[in-house]
């Protein structure tokens, strides 16, 4: 046999025995019969000798008899006992009314009684239903809150950004004013220093134009000086010809020289 086989033996067995005849007249039958059992598992014998070798039958008519008894009986013997329960404890109540220890209710304050208690177990189950709807709201807006911190926490990580790149672009922009003013001041030094120079150029201008018009005169001089040469190489070459009127052209060289020797010094 396999394990399914097994296990759906078992279970119809079960199913069996779940009914309360078929339990019942198991049971039964089982305590009828607890000669042939007890010597059935107590015998010191092989199994197939203990079958062949039975010493007492196996009854069935008395123990359905009296399952029947059991299962038709017993339930009204309960009724019976639970009557008689209630009957005591009924009596016992009225006897403790009358002498003053126990409050009595009557049918119409229990029926009412009851009516509120099922009005009450109706506005428990809606006050149930309305917590599980709270608790339901309460996980939602849980997850909201979560929701909206983590969107705040992103924010304000997005604000850190924000600052740290403002106060970047602060340091940037202060350095770029630092700049600005450097070069200012640069601008300025030129500027300064293009004035000089232009006052320094204006006075070489000058400076130049005296030394243009001391050229010209000295280029005037010049000219004189080589007019004056000219004369004198002419007097020379007159007086190296002959020597009438020596003594006169002599005069005259010396004071040609005399000539060029002031423009010289002018």
């Amino acid at each position: 046999m396999t394990v399914q086989t097994d296990s759906s033996t078992l279970d119809l067995f079960r199913e069996r025995l779940a009914s309360p005849f078929i339990f019942t007249y198991f049971w039964v039958s089982c305590t009828w019969n607890w000669k042939l059992l007890y010597w059935f598992f107590y015998e010191p014998l092989k199994p197939s000798l203990k079958l062949q070798q039975i010493p007492y039958e196996w009854h069935y008519i008395y123990p359905f008899v009296l399952t029947l008894l059991i299962v038709v009986v017993i339930p009204w013997i309960n009724n019976l006992v639970e009557l008689l329960k209630r009957f005591a404890g009924n009596w016992f109540n009225k006897w403790l009314h009358s002498k003053g220890w126990k409050e009595m209710v009557s049918n119409d304050e229990h029926l009412q009684i009851l009516d509120e208690l099922s009005i009450t177990k109706s506005r428990a189950h809606d006050l149930t239903n309305k917590y599980d709807e709270l608790l339901r709201r309460e996980k939602e807006v849980q997850k909201s809150l979560i929701k909206e911190r983590e969107e705040n926490s992103k924010l304000l990580s997005d604000i850190a950004t924000e600052k740290e790149r403002s106060s970047i672009y602060e340091i940037s922009r202060n350095e770029i004013k630092e700049k600005q003013l450097e070069a200012e001041e640069l601008h300025l030094k030129a500027h300064n220093e293009a004035l000089k120079y232009a006052e320094k150029l204006k006075k070489c201008e000058s400076t130049y134009d005296g030394l243009s018009n001391s050229y010209k005169l000295q280029i005037e001089k010049l000219a004189q000086i080589k007019a004056e040469t000219n004369k004198l190489r002419s007097k020379l070459w007159v007086y190296t010809a002959g020597d009438s009127q020596a003594d006169n052209d002599l005069r005259e060289v010396t004071q040609y020289a005399r000539n060029i020797q002031k423009l010289l010094n002018e």
